[in-house]
């Protein structure tokens, strides 16, 4: 169709307010590239295939597809060796467990309306593929926006360790800043952070009655930020379970990558036919 008869019809227009109808980010890609069709069986098909929408959505409550998001940058990194982060795997299980809900409320539908039939529905449900380990894979392991410490026993073991070290630092910092002869000597009787290292806030003129690191001072110089020497290799040892806890966090990251990648055309295919049924309504 030519450019100037689109105009005419405002066809930009249209696609804008279906844009606000869509609920996914795979369906407004859909619709920005939505072009009239004057194929007869492509058009009586997609006519069919609204048709069918239509009755489903009139008389049922069809499930959310918000929060879909489009998926292929990630799988097809996952594919080329790139390691996933936990929103990234996280946007993989949402469309995971998207398509299920659809699924299972589709078969209900068929199961209820026996003598009914949804051909072009039945197309599409058809082709979305089962990705339920990949689903309870990622699900098991992934927080909202970290991994879960249960996510491997070493990362349990490590963090476990990482909090009973600071809760001794933090016994150790606590004893001195609330010792009554150290009352006068802290410009604040608190425990803060500096170049992630636990520190108290000394008097510039008492750096002498504290034998430890100095990480910073305050913009005036009157504060010293100071690491006592009694937690330094407590501090360290915190550094080294961070180290060692970074490690094993991408190594289940990786894990869970390979295990996108071995489902990437599956999961490519889920991410078709759920953006093109939002596409149409649902």
């Amino acid at each position: 169709m030519k450019q100037k008869t689109l105009e005419i019809l405002e066809f930009d227009k249209i696609k804008s307010l279906i844009e606000q109808e869509v609920m996914s980010d795979l369906a407004v890609e859909k619709v920005k590239q939505l072009t009239p069709s004057s194929d007869y069986d492509t058009v009586v098909h997609q006519m069919n295939e609204m048709d069918e929408i239509a009755k489903i959505y009139n008389q049922y409550r069809i499930p959310s597809m918000s929060g879909l998001s489009r998926v292929e940058p990630f799988i097809k990194r996952a594919t080329i060796g790139g390691t996933l982060n936990v929103q990234e795997l996280n946007a993989i299980k949402m469309l995971i467990q998207v398509q299920n809900q659809f699924k299972t409320f589709y078969n209900q539908i068929v199961e209820d309306e026996e003598t009914i039939n949804y051909e072009s529905l039945d197309t599409q449900m058809q082709q979305l593929p089962v990705l339920t380990d990949l689903y309870q894979s990622i699900h098991q392991k992934c927080d909202s926006d970290d991994l879960y410490d249960s996510a491997s026993v070493q990362l349990q073991s490590i963090r476990s360790r990482i909090s009973k070290t600071n809760q001794n630092i933090k016994t150790q910092l606590d004893r001195i800043v609330k010792s009554t002869g150290n009352q006068k000597k802290l410009s604040d009787a608190i425990v803060t952070v500096r170049n992630e290292r636990n520190v108290i806030p000394v008097k510039a003129e008492y750096r002498q009655d504290f034998n430890g690191i100095v990480h910073d001072q305050s913009a005036s110089g009157q504060t010293l930020y100071i690491e006592p020497a009694s937690v330094v290799e407590l501090n360290n040892q915190v550094s080294r379970l961070r180290s060692e806890e970074a490690t094993e966090r991408q190594r289940i990251l990786a894990q869970l990558t390979q295990e996108v990648a071995e489902e990437a055309d599956a999961c490519l295919l889920s991410e078709k036919v759920m953006g093109h049924l939002d596409f149409f309504g649902w």
